[in-house]
């Protein structure tokens, strides 16, 4: 029978870790989402717009706002090993190795990256930056207990997705998203050594965002008392068609990588390329 105060002493350790990763991977992501919120608000043309006009200065801003912040990021990326930033399908390579080990530099130039790229008004979305961010800061702060016993520390793969589930909890306010989907898409697995931790950290994130930074939740839902069975027809018509197109973006996504893989540039003139496009989009 395995001593009672050696348990109590692997869960006291195994929990610290968790909810030490959870605190910093929390403020890491409301620092992350406050400056690219910043940058987004300093470097939208209608913050120098006071008469509600379209000048040539705000169609100057409109355009080399994306194409510098482009620039910018795709040199950030070549600091990454690959040269291309880092995102969600890495820490999932990682879990499903039994690896926790994100290379420091990697976390930190992709996250440089996604900050000046999304900064700059890129519609890539967060939650890709999030999960590495938060995994990167799981992987840094996971390798910190490796002088203890084995079965005393967090394993690689659960410290990612104690990040990763931080994280979402924190940007989204929403616990049981960061759970879900650390457990789903990063750890593909529901077992009681990584649920523990993994629901601790989410834990963490939820009350830096919501009690200490005073956050909503994103994406507020009404409670309804209930809805007509006809409704649910309806319920079951939208979920095949958020698949359908689910299906369809991804695989646009797939040949918009292909097509800018053929495209004879350099790699860090890529992101530049799209900001422009992205620009011309916005002027009409």
């Amino acid at each position: 029978m395995p001593d009672i105060s050696q348990t109590i002493l692997r869960i006291v350790l195994v929990s610290g870790a968790a909810l030490a990763i959870g605190l910093v991977a929390a403020f890491g992501a409301v620092f992350f989402v406050d400056i690219i919120t910043y940058l987004n608000h300093f470097l939208l043309p209608e913050v120098w717009m006071s008469d509600g006009r379209i000048d040539w200065l705000t169609v100057l801003l409109i355009i080399s706002v994306p194409v510098s912040g482009g620039l910018v990021a795709g040199q950030l990326r070549r600091l990454v090993d690959g040269g291309r930033a880092h995102g969600p399908a890495e820490v999932i390579e990682l879990a499903q190795l039994g690896k926790g080990d994100i290379p420091l530099r990697n976390g930190v130039f992709t996250a440089l990256s996604n900050l000046v790229w999304l900064g700059a008004g890129a519609s890539a979305g967060q939650y890709g930056a999030l999960v590495h961010l938060g995994a990167t800061i799981g992987g840094a702060l996971g390798r910190v207990d490796k002088w203890l016993r084995e079965d005393f520390r967090l394993p690689g793969p659960v410290a990612l997705g104690c990040g990763v589930a931080a994280a979402i909890a924190t940007a989204f306010s929403a616990p049981i998203a960061g759970v879900v989907f650390a457990h789903e898409v990063v750890l593909r697995h529901y077992s009681l050594r990584a649920f523990a931790p993994v629901t601790i950290a989410a834990t963490v994130g939820y009350l830096v965002s919501f009690w200490l930074f005073g956050r909503p939740p994103l994406f507020a839902v009404a409670v309804e008392a209930g809805a007509h069975p006809l409704a649910y027809s309806g319920f079951v018509a939208i979920g095949l068609l958020g698949g359908i197109v689910s299906l369809l973006y991804m695989r646009a996504l797939l040949q918009a990588g292909k097509l800018a893989d053929k495209t004879p540039l350099p790699d860090s003139l890529k992101p530049g390329i799209a900001g422009l496009v992205l620009g011309l989009i916005a002027l009409g």
